[in-house]
């Protein structure tokens, strides 16, 4: 006897050749093309992958947890592996990946519609291995994919906390908080909201000037954050990353801003202090009228947060500060951190500080302009490098004029001489100098700037300046310190024929005192790292 379908099973069977070929219509009329696929970041914790992707299909794409992403790539020590990413629309933690933006939004900003271009983020759960290529693939829900092969930068986990808002991720404009959370996830909100509306109408959040450090108690003049409380111990071993979005307020140039970042274990009812830095700028605006990016390190820090208790981030404005200052943080413009776990990167270039003649052979006058170039020093003894100094190495004098000081005895100058090619520099600018307080006086404030710039014969062009304040700069050492300089997000090249000129002084803050430099010798190889 024949087969014969029931009603039910005809209706059921022709719903579902129909949802099919709604499929087979849905998924050929999709169509994605990656435009680019940038891994980004490596000190500061940025960890992340971005591709931007066309929608070059007749289909509206909405469901975005539906879709897959994927990546091919190599872990450092490790074997390739095939990495799907979950889906969040929070901060993203490693192994995760959220939609950033739509442009231009043609129907709404959370349909991704035929000429639009989305942008994906994720971050990675691996450290990448240096100077290996993968791929990224991009699924949509009904199936369709593309993928792109891209050369990954070394990318570094690092043990980084970011500074956010409550709640987190920002959804609009709150009151101040004395407490704040610090968490490990990627900010990803784009609009800076005001995190202080019962104070002021301006985005993030302002703090007042305070002479009282650690001790200030005014709720205006402060800010924590803290971190959950640990369930397993956080071990700090070596130098902390400072990484702080701020801006004076009114963001006036030529004023100088100084920041001390304090950080503190908490457990319940009492603090003990791990260690403290101050981010510091002559010229904390440089031109700009926004939020700058700087950089500082706190270092030499050797402590365990016990299980249980809590790692606290405390912020101050320091009233040697022209003006107030304002913060931003937990957005993706402004992330602002505190890495636990700071590897500077390596750099394409290293510019090492000489002596005239070098290496030294003994004491010399002090000289307008010295050279610096990539040959590493070879001398092993330091000489005076300003006869009558009274003490080995180079002595410069206070100054209180930065970039516009032109006593000779307040500033020192290097420079490459002429280039032969083009130099690009084009991310962040690392300098290890070596210096000491005059007569290597414990217990006094150290500060010193350095400047890049363009020098073309005629006239110069400023490319980066960066700054370091210590309160007490010798800690206890008898001879020359190492501390280490940041330049952020640097993009300029210098051309051939041109000159790279770096001009140093010893800043007047907060009775900081003259200071002695050191360099050209194997022991104090002060140099100038390029990204």
């Amino acid at each position: 006897m024949a087969f014969e379908f029931t009603s039910t099973q005809e209706s059921t069977t022709r719903e579902a050749a129909s949802a099919a070929t709604r499929s087979e219509l849905a998924q050929a009329e999709t169509i994605i093309k990656i435009v680019s696929v940038d891994a980004l970041g490596v000190f500061r914790c940025d960890i992340r992958a971005e591709v931007a992707v066309d929608n070059v299909g007749r289909t509206s794409i909405s469901d975005f947890e539906a879709m897959d992403v994927l990546t091919w790539y190599t872990p450092e020590g490790g074997d390739p592996v095939t990495t799907d990413f979950v889906y969040s629309e929070g901060n993203i933690e490693k192994g995760e990946w959220a939609l950033l933006d739509i442009l231009p939004v043609n129907s709404s900003p959370a349909i991704w519609d035929p000429g639009e271009q989305a942008t994906f983020t994720w971050r990675f759960p691996q450290t990448q291995e240096e100077g290996t290529t993968g791929y990224a693939r991009l699924v949509t829900p009904n199936g369709v994919s593309d993928s792109d092969y891209v050369n990954f930068v070394d990318v570094t986990a690092g043990d980084c906390w970011f500074l956010n808002n409550n709640p987190t991720p920002s959804i609009g404009d709150t009151t101040s908080q004395a407490t704040l959370p610090v968490g490990t996830g990627l900010p990803i909100t784009v609009p800076l909201y005001n995190y202080d509306t019962d104070r002021n109408t301006d985005a993030g959040l302002k703090l007042i000037r305070s002479n009282n450090g650690l001790a200030e108690a005014v709720t205006t003049k402060y800010q924590v954050w803290r971190t959950p409380v640990l369930t397993s111990p956080v071990v700090i071993s070596g130098d902390v990353l400072i990484d702080l979005w701020a801006a004076l307020t009114p963001a006036n140039s030529n004023e100088e801003g100084i920041i001390l970042v304090y950080l503190r274990d908490y457990d319940g009812s009492s603090y003990t202090e791990i260690g403290e830095g101050a981010t510091f700028a002559r010229d904390w605006q440089s031109g700009s009228s926004s939020f700058v990016e700087k950089l500082s390190l706190i270092k030499d820090i050797n402590y365990t947060v016990p299980a249980g208790n809590q790692l606290e981030i405390r912020i101050v404005v320091d009233d040697a500060s022209i003006q107030d200052m304002a913060f931003a943080y937990d957005t993706q413009t402004y992330s602002s951190l505190v890495n636990l776990s700071f590897v500077p990167p390596d750099p394409s270039k290293s510019l090492y500080l000489h002596n005239n003649p070098s290496p030294p052979v003994g004491n010399t006058a002090r000289q307008a302009s010295l050279p610096m170039d990539e040959t590493a020093p070879t001398g092993s003894t330091i000489y005076q490098y300003g006869t009558p100094n009274n003490n080995d190495g180079l002595l410069l004098a206070g100054s209180s004029l930065g970039l516009s000081e032109v006593d000779t005895d307040k500033y020192q100058i290097w420079t490459t001489g002429t280039l032969a090619d083009p130099l690009v520099i084009s991310g962040d600018v690392f300098i290890d100098l070596w210096a000491g307080i005059r007569q290597f006086q414990d217990g006094q404030p150290g500060a010193v700037t350095i400047y890049l710039r363009d020098y073309d014969g005629v006239g110069y062009t400023e490319i980066g300046n960066g700054s370091v304040f210590v309160f007490d700069w010798q800690d206890g050492a008898s001879s020359f310190v190492e501390q280490t300089i940041m330049i952020p997000d640097i993009d300029y090249t210098v051309p051939a024929g041109h000159e790279l000129e770096a001009r140093l002084i010893t800043d007047t803050i907060k009775a900081s005192k003259d200071m002695w430099f050191a360099y050209d010798t194997t022991t104090y190889p002060t140099v100038i790292k390029l990204p």
